[in-house]
């Protein structure tokens, strides 16, 4: 088979990567191999990278190498070898992280979390100790992905790490980390002077040991001063945990006020978390405070959080409140009858109008949640005389559930001298198609704060693409706001095969202006195609931030279904005859077809935990084997049963990385000091191997299917697990 044919017809397409990949484990010649992945690197980055380090082991070496070799730019090189997953990387990684600058450093930090290996380990222990923050960040990121408890005291000590973000992150992974001493790492971390890392702690010590952490808290808060309490009502409420509700309803009669609207905001963000019926009892203490606490701001804190909590009984309170003599207590009482969009409070909210200024600017936001139209003859009236906050409220309640007559009195706000006036006024002429607020819009897209932008923006959208794209376009490149532009990009998605933003995005991956090309392979990712796949690639080899143009990369390939679109518009080459070598006898003869069809019934049937117990359960798997009666390899392998069983119980490792170095300093042992018991062991292994790691076994199982079935032969074990990869580097014969 040709070069062009095996990247045209194979290689090129995302359906063959995975019996691509499995393929590669069945090469045996190095010449093979390394023109397998020379290949696919021309066709795609990641896809050569994947078949390097899908080769067997003997091989990887060389495949391997050949990404060495290249003349890839240092951090395009450390992603490619990070995908790769292979233990030959590591030589590069580690000089890497010795030597690098500190972009490079951390790149490869992050790539070493990919390798389980004792010397990976302690590599990225060292690097909680680097000079630059992003290598310690990226260190404790990996050192999480790794799991490995060892770590947990070095992770302990960079709670007191100079950034703040490598702090959060040290309790990002502690509360995922397994055992005792995470948890009392969390524990010592809730008296932290860092907010985010005492809130984060007391969140996972509620899901972890709830019951330890709330007492700790509630003897905490009952020996404390106000400040002491205040702060401790804080962490109970991060607990998010329902037994914390007695505590901070019994803090609502403390005697400092500011203790009491600590609890009635914790009991209220709670009501985010936990279902209502075990907020009953909160519900009722909220509903007391309203009514009768002396301070003006716990009531108001109280009208607030009972309506995030959503119950209606709350709601003749809150009218009740409404006429209050306190202004602020009314405003916030305003604020959550729209919260819990019960229409029995229109009449009430419609009276309070003529209150002041803050309150009637409530109560009209709420009435626009309620879509009450009973409303809008009050509201024309006072478009002309109350103050800008007010007005605008008004503007955009008249979009909303206004009608056709409201639009002279828009076209009149257009031109008030308070620029806020004019673009609410124009974004509320969009919810009626009409375009006279346009070029406000597109003034404010360009000059106005982020909230006019995001009005703006939304008023455009109102369009529905049919004026203002280009307007669109040029924010999705250009605004300095990362969630201005993604909201601009995700409207543009629906428009992505029109060849005016296919021209826009062409033009800002080739700007000049770094910032205009970073957001361009940023928006790729959604509204890319595979026109501008080439060019990705090429600034995936030049740039140093290569995760840009890689991630947009795969987003485009997912769509597409293919690598590379240069390969999708040569002519088809013609196919050769079918040869006699390891190639030929993959792709030909039906066997990727026989992998893909497993592949495909694997991520099509429904999932199930597989066991040793359960394996052969009827209807368990869906591939027939043609193994050696099981009975009769399991009295063949008896003395590598036993051996494997030992192993396992004298040892205990909890990694496959271990067990291998177990097993490969216990076989080194017995081929050195019984040479006899050695040859029945290796007669043994070579048995095993020929019933699992035969080609023929591959095509009807995938690796994770080898897994299940040697754990029947063998036992359930990370030692019979790490005893499989050994199976893969043995020789063919026993010598």
């Amino acid at each position: 088979m040709s070069n062009e044919e095996l990247q045209y017809y194979y290689l090129n397409y995302l359906k063959w990567t995975e019996p691509l990949a499995m393929a590669m484990s069945f090469v045996e010649s190095e010449a093979l191999a390394v023109r397998m992945v020379e290949l696919a690197l021309e066709v795609d980055l990641y896809l050569g990278a994947r078949l390097a380090g899908e080769a067997t082991l003997s091989l990887q070496k060389a495949t391997v190498n050949i990404i060495l070799q290249k003349g890839f730019q240092p951090s395009l090189k450390i992603w490619l070898l990070e995908q790769t997953q292979s233990q030959n990387a590591l030589p590069f990684l580690f000089d890497i992280h010795k030597n690098g600058c500190s972009d490079t450093r951390w790149r490869a930090t992050r790539a070493l979390g990919n390798f389980r290996n004792v010397e990976v380990l302690k590599y990225l222990i060292e690097a909680l100790n680097d000079p630059d923050y992003s290598v310690r960040q990226k260190a404790v990121e990996s050192l999480g992905k790794l799991g490995n408890l060892e770590a947990v005291p070095n992770l302990c000590q960079l709670l007191d790490d100079e950034y703040f973000l490598v702090r959060s992150l040290v309790i990002d992974v502690l509360g995922k980390l397994e055992g005792r001493a995470a948890i009392d790492c969390l524990k010592s971390a809730l008296k932290h002077d860092d907010y985010t890392v005492k809130t984060k702690a007391a969140e996972f010590l509620g899901q972890r040991v709830p019951q330890e952490v709330i007492a700790l808290l509630n003897e905490e808060f009952n020996n404390g001063n106000a400040d002491t309490k205040r702060d401790t009502l804080q962490l109970l409420g991060e607990t998010k945990n329902a037994a914390a509700i007695p505590i901070l309803i019994g803090a609502l009669s403390e005697s400092d006020w500011i203790v009491r609207s600590q609890a009635v905001s914790q009991i209220g963000s709670l009501g985010i978390w936990l279902d209502s019926d075990v907020l009953e009892d909160g519900v009722t203490a909220l509903i007391h405070i309203l009514q009768s606490d002396p301070q003006s701001s716990v009531r108001s804190s109280a009208a607030i959080y009972l309506g995030v909590m959503g119950h209606l009984r709350a709601v003749p309170v809150l009218i009740e409140a409404l006429s209050n003599d306190d202004p602020v207590v009314r405003s916030s009482a305003a604020y959550a009858l729209g919260r819990l969009q019960d229409r029995s409070a229109i009449s009430e909210l419609i009276r309070s109008l003529q209150a002041e200024d803050y309150v009637c600017e409530a109560a009209i936001r709420s009435l626009r949640i309620l879509k009450a139209v009973e409303v809008l003859p009050t509201l024309r009236k006072l478009l002309q005389y109350k103050p800008v906050n007010v007005r605008g409220e008004i503007i955009l309640s008249l979009g909303f559930f206004g009608d056709s007559k409201d639009i002279p009195s828009l076209y009149q706000t257009l031109k008030d001298k308070e620029f806020i006036i004019q673009l609410r006024s124009a974004y509320s002429l969009t919810k009626f198609n009409n375009r006279k607020g346009i070029p406000i819009l597109e003034d404010a897209l360009k000059t106005g704060n982020k909230d006019a932008r995001e009005r703006a923006l939304d008023g455009m959208k109102n369009f529905h693409g049919k004026v203002g794209l280009s307007s669109i376009v040029s924010t999705a490149f250009t605004d300095d706001e990362y969630s201005i532009r993604k909201d601009a990009v995700d409207f543009l998605e629906a428009f992505k095969e029109s060849q005016e933003i296919v021209n826009e995005l062409k033009k800002a991956l080739n700007n000049l202006n770094e910032d205009i090309c970073r957001n361009a392979m940023d928006a790729a990712k959604t509204i890319g195609n595979a026109e501008i796949l080439s060019r990705l690639r090429q600034l995936a080899e030049t740039i140093t931030v290569v995760e840009r143009p890689v991630e947009a990369i795969a987003a485009i390939q997912s769509r597409c279904q293919f690598y590379n679109y240069g390969i999708t518009r040569l002519p088809p080459p013609h196919r050769t005859k079918s040869g006699e070598g390891e190639l030929e006898d993959l792709l030909y003869n039906n066997k990727l077809d026989l992998l893909l069809q497993e592949f495909k019934k694997v991520s099509e049937a429904p999932k199930r935990v597989i066991t040793a117990n359960n394996y052969y359960e009827k209807g368990t798997h869906t591939h027939n084997h043609n193994y050696a009666n099981d009975e009769t390899l399991k009295k063949q392998t008896i003395e590598l049963r036993q051996l494997v069983h030992q192993l396992q119980q004298t040892h205990q490792p909890t990694t496959e990385v271990q067990a291998a170095e177990i097993i490969d300093v216990e076989f080194r042992e017995i081929q050195n000091t019984n040479p006899t018991r050695w040859q029945t062991i290796q007669k043994q292994l070579q048995l095993l191997k020929g019933q699992l790691l035969n080609p023929e076994s591959h095509l009807k199982a995938t690796k994770a299917t080898l897994a299940e079935v040697a754990k029947h032969y063998l036992e359930e074990s990370v030692v019979s697990k790490a005893l499989i990869t050994y199976l893969d580097t043995m020789s063919a014969d026993p010598d």
